[in-house]
């Protein structure tokens, strides 16, 4: 499975000034995230503990993983998701395109994802 690759992606909600890079990782790191989820990770590229969620959430905060999260990979079937740093969707946001793996080492949502929304 290859996944894609982002650079600059940003959102408004998050600083203009920020620059926030999408990475291709090797596969066998990313691959253990079940189709349908939203996957974060206690290490980058994919390592450490991870952490899988189906559906909307609004506090995503009591899951190891997401309140360490230091990567997070949108394996959903159909559509973009959106993650917070703060719960019920508050907080500076990023949309996650599908398909899409992000090192959040450096950026707001280093140990912060707090909630999402897909589509």
């Amino acid at each position: 499975m290859r996944h894609k690759r982002l650079v600059g992606l940003a959102c408004a909600g998050v600083a203009a000034a920020a620059s926030f890079a999408l990475v291709q990782p090797a596969d066998a790191a990313w691959g253990d995230c079940p189709s349908g989820a939203l996957c974060a990770w206690t290490g980058a590229n994919g390592t450490g503990t991870r952490g899988q969620v189906f559906g909307n959430n609004n506090d995503l905060s009591i899951y190891t993983a997401f309140a360490g999260a230091a990567s997070v990979y949108n394996h959903g079937t159909q559509c973009t998701v959106t993650i917070w740093t703060g719960r019920s969707l508050t907080g500076s946001f990023q949309a996650l395109p599908l398909g899409y793996v992000w090192n959040l080492s450096g950026t707001p949502f280093y140990h912060h994802v707090y909630s999402n929304h897909w589509c």
